[in-house]
């Protein structure tokens, strides 16, 4: 009997994951409180540059950015990776995981995807209700179509860094506090909290390059006007070599640390 194909897992993993999701609706309650922090640093901004633009950004451009935000923050689930995967190995149900034909990280994947599947409607509606109401500015059609490879890109290198954070709790019992460090950092390099250009010199240098403003900031800004095509292109060519470094330190990471948790007695 041969092994189910990836694909056919993923179907069966996400149908099961879609159905729990949407039979638990404190989900979408959940998302809808995790949108706060784009709505008010939408008012702070968007109010900032009611005067004037502010390091070339509008008041327009800020309303797109911020909804956009929204909606690529909805379909990140790099946090899912991490804090899904830590209380496996904690619990002891990692051993469990380890016996199926696939990667355990797959069952975080697919949940992930399903909850994603589950409010991205919704924020996707807030995003245009938004940008509609408020007058935001958009950037070109060229523009719109790089912004989707930008966030594939990003959502997969960010996807990697989250599979690293979490596997760090295969060597240390205590690893949410370097984890949630993890996330607070997504926050602030990814632009959650403002456009990168308005970080100090150093900081928007260091932001440009991850993986972190690659998934969040980097999709917001190219649809906003912010940045031209050609800077998407750049950040899609930089997602490649990230995204080959991040799977090869994965697997060497994962080899180790599994080795390490059967050692220890996973």
């Amino acid at each position: 009997m041969t092994a189910p194909s990836l694909p056919r897992i993923y179907g069966a993993l996400v149908r099961g994951e879609l159905i729990a999701t949407s039979g638990y609706r404190a989900n979408l309650i959940v998302s809808i409180v995790g949108w706060v922090i784009p709505f008010v640093m939408l008012a702070l901004w968007r109010g900032a540059a009611e005067d004037g633009a502010i390091e070339g950004v509008t008041a327009g451009q800020f309303t797109s950015y911020f909804a956009l935000i929204l909606l690529t923050t909805t379909l990140s689930f790099s946090a899912h990776l991490i804090y899904g995967f830590t209380p496996l190995v904690h619990e002891g149900r990692l051993a469990d995981y380890l016996v199926r034909p696939y990667h355990p990280f797959h069952n975080l994947i697919a949940g992930g995807a399903a909850r994603v599947a589950f409010r991205a409607p919704v924020a996707a509606v807030f995003c245009i209700g938004v940008i509609t109401i408020l007058g935001g500015a958009l950037g070109g059609w060229r523009n719109a179509v790089i912004a989707i490879p930008v966030w594939i890109i990003g959502a997969l290198t960010s996807g990697y860094l989250g599979a690293l954070a979490g596997s760090l709790a295969l060597w240390v019992t205590k690893a949410y506090a370097v984890q949630s460090l993890v996330i607070g950092t997504e926050g602030l390099l990814g632009g959650l909290y403002a456009p990168i250009a308005l970080l100090p010199g150093w900081l928007e240098v260091v932001a440009r390059h991850t993986p972190f403003w690659f998934q969040i900031g980097a999709p917001a800004e190219l649809m906003a006007g912010m940045i031209g095509p050609g800077d998407g292109l750049q950040v899609i060519a930089e997602g490649v070599v990230w995204l080959v470094v991040l799977h090869v330190v994965f697997r060497t990471v994962w080899r180790r640390g599994v080795t390490q948790y059967e050692l220890v007695g996973g």
